[in-house]
């Protein structure tokens, strides 16, 4: 996952707007737009592309049209993190879809998700990661990203373009892999 400046694609950064906020209601799990950036689901509207976005978060960065357990204890996480003043939104949202926002550490923490502990120190920055990012980057074993994300244009990418290998496959080889997945993070 990359890192797009908002101020590189609308002139200003409004911090206000994220796909989190600590007074966020509790997460639906068929809601597709759970973990978009609402300025880059903004940016498919104006260029009608609004519809592709959802179509591949729906297929490609959900599963079965549902948010896994993990993702929605995730965005819990990152509410009472931003409730208790250690992260704020950073200016910024990733590059591939569903364009999270990316938020930036205040303070020494942990994000704890599936039994699972993300510890982070002040000016590190977290992201959600799709599965399918997980299944191609051995090495991150939950649906959160913990670190420096490398900054880039305002190129957006859908997960059927970065992840065609694996989008090509049929439905039940993708249920597969999304289940080895969670044994692999469940196991580490």
């Amino acid at each position: 996952m990359n890192s797009i400046l908002k101020s590189t694609i609308c002139g200003k950064t409004d911090f206000s707007k994220a796909d989190t906020l600590a007074t966020s209601p509790d997460p639906c799990p068929t809601d597709p737009w759970l973990f978009t950036d609402p300025l880059a689901r903004e940016i498919y509207q104006r260029r009608d592309q609004l519809e592709a976005l959802e179509e591949d978060i729906c297929l490609y960065v959900m599963y079965d049209g549902q948010w896994a357990p993990e993702e929605l204890e995730c965005k819990c996480e990152i509410r009472r993190l931003l409730r208790e003043g250690l992260l704020t939104a950073k200016g910024s949202f990733g590059d591939l879809s569903p364009h999270p926002t990316i938020y930036s550490a205040y303070g020494e923490g942990e994000l704890k998700v599936a039994g699972r502990r993300f510890p982070f120190d002040i000016g590190e920055e977290i992201v959600f990661e799709p599965w399918l990012a997980r299944l191609s980057r051995p090495g991150l074993y939950g649906p959160v990203r913990v670190g420096w994300v490398r900054q880039v244009t305002s190129e957006l990418c859908l997960c059927c373009e970065a992840f065609h290998h694996i989008c090509i496959q049929c439905e039940k080889t993708r249920t597969t892999m999304r289940q080895i997945l969670t044994y692999q993070s469940n196991g580490k």
